[in-house]
């Protein structure tokens, strides 16, 4: 017979081949074959009880199912695997009508949009509402030309912002990078619109523009746009900004050493050939290039070894979020433009008490995400008219960033605060 086990339930002994029970049971237990016939009994009649109440719960059926089939008993097996196709069709036809009716809404509101751009051909918000309308209804060509005339309205719609809110850095700074695309960096370009541009980067740096990453950015956007003189030369003027610029990018790389964004800033400002700096160029284009290599090794070495493999391939961090926010009822479309202030979704709702716009930007990182991203979205959220900003990171945030959102039109949501969230609206967690 071999040797004996004792029972974890009745505390007799038994012959070790029913140390295990067959799958599906309690592995933690080492269970007599009369206590494990019990024990399925009992879980046979927990499972029966909760399909009475809720005859078409696929996850109480397919449980159900499977303690039939370690008890052998086809007919109730076959019973049961029955109303799980029966559960799984009302399921699908329930969720085409959803569709359905999703998609009869979104044509009206597409329709009635439609209306409103025609008579304010201009107009941010029902720009961004019809934009994200067409993004549901996977019109491509159609959100594609809308976002492009929605960057040219964002221009006098930032400048009415800074107007009424002359002392924030943040509406200076981005207004400053949506006017760069309108001008002609070699050819004809007008001098009024570099003034302007100018202006608009020197008020940001001046009111204490907090991101050292924007501050470079906008001292190289300076030391560019007085480069623009008749002959091509770089002004003394000119040069001291792609100074200032390195300066603030050094000092950004030096808390985040091998940040290849930070790098790539680097390099493209030390490349500039009338700066006379070979030496720093070589320096820099090194560390980015093992940067770019070591940032590739991480993310082959995490698709291998981690356990959250991805299911959904191709599909990124902010699409997820998109897709919860969706489920939450909102319409939302990402953003595909660089001078978007980093925002990667923008979110409506008409629900009563919720009704408006929300801006949210989504940091799939591993350190927590810090007060400067927090103080740009809050820029952000003033610059757009929004209801609110939504910061979602996959980790944390630090104590500064919690502190300065505390009061303000910023909602921050953690890594755990979001699969709570995807679990009461989607069913599971974010992978």
């Amino acid at each position: 017979m071999g040797s004996l086990e004792k029972c974890d339930r009745c505390g007799g002994r038994f012959p070790a081949v029913y140390c295990y029970p067959p799958q599906g049971a309690n592995k933690s237990l080492n269970l007599c074959k009369r206590c494990l016939e019990e024990a399925q009994a009992e879980r046979r009649r927990q499972l029966e009880n909760a399909v009475s109440s809720d005859p078409y719960n696929e996850e109480i059926l397919e449980q159900l199912a499977s303690v039939y089939s370690q008890l052998k008993n086809r007919v109730e097996q076959a019973r049961i695997i029955a109303q799980l196709r029966e559960a799984k069709r009302r399921r699908l036809l329930e969720a085409a009508r959803e569709e359905k009716r999703r998609l009869e809404e979104a044509q009206a509101e597409r329709r009635r949009l439609e209306n409103a751009v025609s008579s304010d051909p201009y107009n941010v918000e029902i720009l961004e509402q019809l934009a994200s309308v067409y993004s549901q209804l996977d019109k491509r060509d159609e959100e594609a030309e809308i976002l492009a005339r929605l960057e040219k309205a964002k221009i006098p719609w930032l400048e009415k912002a800074v107007e009424n809110d002359p002392q924030n850095p943040d509406l200076y700074f981005r207004l400053g990078e949506l006017l760069i695309p309108d001008l002609s960096y070699r050819g004809n370009y007008s001098s009024s619109e570099i003034e302007k541009t100018c202006d608009a980067f020197l008020k940001a740096v001046a009111l204490g523009l907090s991101n050292p990453i924007s501050r470079g950015r906008a001292y190289y956007r300076l030391g560019v746009l007085k480069e623009m003189t008749p002959t091509q030369d770089l002004t003394p003027l000119g040069k001291k900004y792609l100074n200032n610029a390195i300066r603030e990018f050094r000092l950004a790389l030096s808390s985040n050493p091998d940040n290849v964004e930070i790098l790539e800033h680097l390099v493209l400002v030390y490349s500039h050939q009338q700066l006379g700096k070979p030496d720093e160029l070589a320096e820099i284009q090194a560390r980015l290039d093992e940067a770019k290599v070591r940032k590739k090794l991480g993310s082959t070495l995490s698709s291998v070894g981690s356990h959250t493999n991805r299911s959904e391939k191709g599909i990124s961090f902010e699409q997820k979020c998109l897709k919860l926010i969706q489920s939450m009822g909102f319409r939302a479309h990402s953003t595909k433009n660089a001078a978007d202030g980093g925002i990667d979704i923008i979110a409506f709702s008409n629900q009563p008490l919720v009704a408006g716009k929300y801006v949210v930007q989504c940091k799939n990182w591993s350190k927590p995400v810090g007060e400067p991203i927090v103080r740009d979205l809050y820029g952000v959220v003033a610059a757009e008219n929004a209801n609110n900003g939504i910061l979602i990171s996959s980790s944390g945030f630090t104590s500064s960033a919690i502190s300065f959102a505390v009061g303000k039109r910023l909602q921050l949501i953690d890594g755990n605060q979001l699969n709570q969230l995807s679990l009461s609206h989607q069913g599971k967690e974010v992978d």
